[in-house]
């Protein structure tokens, strides 16, 4: 079945929680599980791997060239970012699908890669992209397992999360959406979101669109 980009993420991120439902041992933290999905969601768009083929590099050296080109300025950190998590995505779905058991010389670039998205994450302020990297970075062979079972888990049970996906997103799309209900609390309250000088790290999480390709 063909899906749009939207369904493409929805369903990789139930089909992630019942993986993980399936082996209690494992714990990953909510937004750690939802990156991964979104990873592999990501690497499965067509229209998403057309777009980031001029920005996949073989040579460490070119990542080194664009953290000393970029280094110096706190404003274009951003670059590095993105060029370091395009390639550390796509070289860590490339291990778990081609590589079975990936060599140590052969992870260990992902991992560096991580590391540098991480690090720029934080000197960019985004401190829970920043934890997100940072996680993958010091848990690789862990991610690696998790996604080699994940694709395993739903080649064998496709048809069965395409039932369960329809069913939950059904749910949750009838379910009240909290945020908005808080939202329309304060402003009867007369409270002018505008002028909070600063928000929770809950409400920051919340912020992030995972449902971006990019």
């Amino acid at each position: 079945m063909e899906r749009d980009w939207a369904q493409t993420f929805r369903f990789h991120v139930l089909a992630f929680e019942h993986f993980l439902g399936a082996n209690k041992q494992i714990r990953v933290p909510g937004e750690k599980a939802v990156y991964l999905a979104g990873m592999v969601a990501r690497q499965t768009d067509d229209l998403y791997c057309k777009q980031i083929t001029t920005m996949l590099v073989d040579d460490p050296a070119e990542i080194d060239l664009a953290v000393r080109m970029h280094d110096p300025y706190i404003g274009q950190n951003a670059p590095i970012v993105t060029l370091s998590r395009i390639n550390a995505e796509h070289r860590t779905i490339r291990l778990a699908v081609c590589e079975r058991s990936a060599l140590p010389f052969e992870t260990r670039f992902p991992i560096r890669l991580f590391g540098l998205a991480s690090q720029y994450s934080y000197l960019a302020g985004n401190r829970t992209l920043g934890d997100i990297f940072h996680f993958l970075r010091n848990h690789y062979s862990l991610v690696l397992d998790l996604l080699r079972g994940y694709l395993d888990y739903v080649q064998k049970n496709a048809e069965a999360m395409e039932e369960a996906s329809k069913f939950m997103w059904d749910r949750f799309g009838s379910e009240k959406n909290e945020r908005n209900v808080k939202k329309d609390s304060w402003e009867k309250q007369g409270i002018d979101l505008r002028r909070v000088p600063q928000i929770s790290p809950s409400e920051l999480n919340g912020m992030i669109n995972f449902t971006s390709r990019n």
